[in-house]
């Protein structure tokens, strides 16, 4: 089950992607949140978890769609992409860090 609802991703996190979009990348999102926190994330559904999923779910989106659009034309249809130097993977991580750095949801280790 994802960890943010459409209501969530559009009212409070204000995403802009379509609802089907957003219901479809969303479940892959928290399983990457799940992956990434070792399944910590399952017992800590916060607004920070939420937010993390959206921020996850619009880099997949994006990456799904071809990358993000820097410009478009109509006349004989034209669309430009732009890259930003990091890896599919590093994007992922960045958009889910941004929200859930300072939960202790990202930490792997053990106790001293």
């Amino acid at each position: 089950m994802p960890y943010a609802d459409y209501t969530y991703y559009k009212d409070t996190y204000g995403g802009n992607i379509s609802e089907a979009d957003f219901n479809s990348v969303s479940r892959q999102a928290s399983a990457y949140l799940n992956r990434i926190t070792f399944n910590k994330v399952k017992n800590a559904v916060t607004d920070e978890v939420k937010d993390a999923c959206c921020s996850v779910a619009d880099v997949m989106f994006k990456q799904r769609e071809g990358g993000e659009i820097t410009s478009e034309s109509v006349g004989s249809w034209s669309r430009q992409y732009k890259t930003s130097g990091k890896s599919y993977d590093q994007k992922l991580y960045d958009a889910a860090e941004m929200y859930l750095a300072l939960t202790g949801l990202l930490y792997c280790g053990g106790g001293m």
